[in-house]
């Protein structure tokens, strides 16, 4: 059993290091090191709906599905919050009791004007998926600032600790440093240009897939941990998602204000192209259309 003071030395090596300079093995060498991790488990249930947003030019019309789904092409994938350089995760978002608009959640988490926070205008399409079945994803709750906001995630992460104190009674003080600093590194705010930062995060997701996860869930760092992010394997998306809808949307930032217009709506697939059709007006800026298809 490692001791708390060895524990505690191994994170303080990662919290410090220049991820910029260090190698991903030596990453996963050390989180391997931390040994068993106790995490808490969450449900999506069938009938639920995850939603995906996907940027590109305002004169596309994205028309094939899998598009809007995982990446295909590895070579040009660069190093995510839950993935490695050239592993592919859908990156996807799910509706809270906080904020129902679950299509929120995706647009702020894809938009480089949130990102960055910069004025402009950005065209996304936003893809709405259904679980078919249910199925389980682990979830990173541990860190105080999402549960201010978040309801759900605050009584996860009370779970967790309970779980922790009842099952690993001997060695709580490790596990409870080690959710502690998974919840701090999934909680950072990672600007463009300093994409290396998310290499612990990554390299721990890895290895939660490499143990049986067929998915990760942490609250949405762009919407201040009002809801959950979720990142799933291919193979999870291929069992349990089933494509539904694709939305043609605007986002608008203007100093601190945010509106995200719906212009298009395409429900029908033939097995070539999407088809899309125009949206009433009435459907530009409030009624969140999607909710209801």
């Amino acid at each position: 059993m490692r001791k708390p003071d060895n524990i505690t030395k191994i994170i303080k090596e990662l919290r410090e290091a220049d991820l910029s300079q260090v190698k991903p093995d030596e990453v996963r060498e050390k989180l391997k090191s931390l040994g068993k991790v106790a995490v808490v488990m969450y449900t999506i249930n069938k009938g639920r709906s995850i939603f995906r947003a996907r940027a590109h030019k305002p004169d596309r019309l994205i028309i094939q599905p899998n598009e809007l789904s995982y990446r295909r092409d590895l070579k040009n994938i660069g190093l995510g919050r839950a993935n490695p350089s050239g592993f592919s995760v859908f990156y996807g978002a799910i509706s809270s009791e906080e904020v129902p608009q679950g299509y929120i959640f995706s647009a702020y988490e894809t938009s480089h004007l949130t990102r960055e926070g910069i004025v402009g205008v950005e065209t996304l399409t936003i893809s709405k998926w259904n679980v078919v079945e249910d199925f389980e994803v682990v979830a990173i709750v541990s860190n105080p600032a999402y549960h201010l906001g978040f309801k759900l995630s605050a009584a996860m992460a009370k779970d967790q600790k309970d779980f922790i104190q009842e099952k690993f009674a001997q060695a709580s003080e490790q596990q409870q440093l080690i959710a502690q600093f998974l919840g701090d590194q999934f909680a950072q705010q990672v600007p463009k240009g300093a994409e290396h930062n998310y290499l612990i995060t990554a390299e721990a997701s890895h290895r939660l897939y490499e143990l049986g996860a067929s998915g990760i869930a942490y609250p949405s760092v762009q919407s201040k941990y009002q809801g959950f992010n979720v990142a799933l394997l291919p193979q999870t998306v291929d069992k349990y998602l089933q494509f539904d809808a694709a939305l043609l949307t605007q986002l608008t930032r203007e100093g601190n204000n945010l509106e995200l217009r719906q212009y298009q709506i395409a429900q029908d697939f033939d097995g070539k192209e999407l088809k899309y059709q125009y949206l009433d007006p009435i459907y530009a800026l409030y009624k969140p259309y999607i909710e209801h298809i």
